[in-house]
C-alpha cells in the first residue's frame, strides 16, 4: 500500500478464494522507478549482472506496518464494488479514487496495532506466548 493510504483493503475474489487468518497492511514508500528501470535494462540486455550491480546503488525504502485484522474482523469489512467512489474515511464526501475491483475495505485507523494486539500474532509465530 502507498504512503498515503487511507483504507485497508482486500481484493473480494482472493478474500474468498484463500483463507488467512489474519491480513497485514504495510505502507511502502516506493519510488515507481526503483526496480523498474534496472530490470528493463537487464531484459534489454538479457544480463542478470546488471541487476546485481545495480542494486547496491538503489536507494532506501522507507516501510511502516499500518496494521493487522484477523479474518473475522475484514469478513465484517465493508464492500466496495468496481466502479464504486472509495471516500475519505473522515469525510465521507471527498472522493478518493474509484475502485477497480470488488474489495473488503476498513479505514486504516480500524485496524489492530497497538503492542498488546500483536502479542496474538508475533505468539504464533514465535510457537510461544509474548509477555
Amino acid at each position: 500500500m502507498k504512503p498515503a493510504s487511507l483504507w485497508a483493503m482486500v481484493d473480494l475474489r482472493e478474500f474468498n478464494s484463500r483463507r488467512y487468518d489474519a491480513y497485514v497492511w504495510v505502507k511502502v514508500g516506493l519510488p515507481l522507478n526503483h526496480l523498474a528501470r534496472p530490470v528493463f535494462e537487464a531484459v534489454k540486455n538479457r544480463g542478470l549482472t546488471e541487476i546485481e550491480s545495480r542494486i547496491s546503488s538503489l536507494e532506501q525504502v522507507n516501510a511502516e506496518v499500518a496494521g493487522f485484522a484477523y479474518r473475522e474482523e475484514v469478513e465484517k469489512w465493508r464492500v466496495f464494488r468496481r466502479g464504486e467512489v472509495v471516500p475519505e474515511p473522515a469525510r465521507f464526501k471527498k472522493r478518493l479514487f474509484t475502485a477497480k475491483t470488488d474489495n473488503k475495505a476498513a479505514p486504516l485507523s480500524d485496524l489492530r496495532n497497538s503492542d498488546e494486539d500483536w502479542k496474538g500474532p508475533v505468539g504464533k509465530i514465535l510457537g510461544r506466548p509474548v509477555i
